[in-house]
């Protein structure tokens, strides 16, 4: 049984948006420059949705995670003091990532949408179906979590 940890599940949306899929036409400028460097949150939109319905909702305009994706394909990602290793890789218009930060149904590998990649600005998209555990209730429910990450470059 998971427990949902919402501050942590929100950090880590914003790190698994970060690794993001492209979902774009070969034409669409929105994506023109190396997601390679360092990348600090601005928003965290995410929410939960069960049979349609959505069943948790939270924005976050002080979303203020780092993350930087190295050559070699090491990203190394920051939050609240949380650090965690892993790996990136992009295989065409898919991002791939895998960091473990000790999140129950979190962790291990992940695949996101890159929305928006330009010289300053990255938007990430993440569309899971997953089991969350009601802390209500205590009961499992079966949902689809969706969240969008906002971030700007660091010089």
């Amino acid at each position: 049984m998971e427990r949902y940890n919402k501050p942590a599940a929100l950090f880590l949306i914003g790190l698994v948006l970060f690794a993001g899929t492209i979902r774009c036409s070969k034409d669409d400028d929105s994506i023109s420059a190396p997601l390679i460097g360092k990348w600090q949150g601005e928003s965290l939109e995410a929410k939960i949705t069960v049979f349609g319905l959505v069943f948790w909702e939270e924005s976050d305009d002080d979303f203020d995670a780092e993350i930087e994706f190295q050559e070699g394909g090491v990203v190394t990602a920051n939050n609240d003091g949380q650090e965690a290793t892993g790996t990136w890789h992009k295989d065409g218009s898919k991002l791939h990532l895998d960091v473990d930060l000790g999140i129950t149904g979190f962790d291990g590998p992940q695949e996101l949408t890159i929305k928006e990649l330009t010289d300053s600005d990255l938007e990430l998209f993440l569309k899971k179906d997953t089991v969350f555990e009601d802390p209500d209730s205590g009961f499992e429910v079966e949902g689809t979590l969706t969240g969008t990450a906002r971030f700007t470059r660091v010089p």
